[in-house]
């Protein structure tokens, strides 16, 4: 015990170099790390509560089992780090991300792990979205070579990263990668405006000579909403008239229910 309370205050704790190291049962609590190595360094079972790191390196780092409750980081470089149940803010590393996106979205997966582990499932569900965008600007760097580093892909690379990055992009449009129910009531409260307008402009016919396209406009809402609730609540002559609306309608309706047991899935399920 008195090796884990005292290990880095005896063994330094400003510009030291740890690199390449197994630390374990080591305690740093309420120190000030500036300017360390910890790169490549396996850290277990250590206790770092209230600690403060400037300008440290984590390249590499494997960090397992280690409590950094209430510490910050600032400038530290976690490109490569990997994290297991270890009790840390998540926060306070997405403040010291990478710039590199596929290095932010591997950390970000490692940390959401972490997370998920940890029981935090609030945090688990942010960082996906975190990750996936992350990967998303891989791809978009990948398939427009943004800069030389990603010279090194082939043509058939670049095809493959386009339609990743169109479906990333599709998904946290339409569902945010499956964690947000409240994008999903926007596209239902869309789809009901939309074709609620068809209909009520549908029953107008002149719109020149007919008067009445505010209130068969209102009417062409309210029997969206009915359809997305149950065609069987919708008059069957107005149905006939409008069968591809009210068709559009009640496969949108089967879709977006799927998706929204989905969401509910993975934003609550533990």
């Amino acid at each position: 015990m008195n090796n884990q309370k005292d290990y880095f205050s005896t063994n330094g704790f400003s510009a030291k170099d740890y690199s390449n190291q197994h630390i374990e049962d080591a305690g740093g609590k309420g120190l000030s790390f500036i300017g360390c190595n910890f790169s490549y360094c396996f850290l277990e079972r250590c206790y770092f509560h209230n600690a403060k790191f400037e300008r440290c390196s984590f390249i590499g780092t494997r960090i397992s089992y280690c409590n950094f409750r209430s510490s910050t980081f600032s400038n530290c470089d976690f490109s490569y780090a990997t994290f297991e149940t270890t009790i840390i803010s998540e926060n306070e590393i997405i403040q010291n991300l990478p710039y590199e996106p596929n290095k932010r979205r591997d950390l970000i997966r490692s940390l959401r792990m972490n997370s998920s582990a940890m029981g935090n499932q609030a945090a688990t569900n942010g960082l996906l979205s975190l990750e996936l965008k992350a990967s998303a600007q891989h791809h978009y760097n990948v398939y427009r070579s943004s800069s030389s580093y990603y010279n090194k892909y082939s043509f058939r690379d670049k095809v493959s990263s386009f339609f990743s990055y169109i479906g990333l992009q599709l998904e946290d449009k339409i569902w945010g990668y499956g964690i947000s129910p409240i994008r999903l009531f926007k596209w239902i409260l869309l789809i009901i405006t939309i074709s609620g307008i068809i209909i009520g402009i549908g029953e107008s016919g002149d719109l020149i000579v007919k008067s009445n396209l505010p209130k068969n406009i209102f009417d062409g809402l309210s029997n969206s909403t009915l359809a997305i609730l149950d065609l069987g609540l919708v008059n069957s002559t107005i149905i006939e008239r409008h069968r591809t609306v009210f068709g559009i309608l009640v496969a949108a309706r089967t879709t977006i229910l799927g998706l929204f047991i989905t969401v509910i899935y993975r934003r609550y399920a533990r």
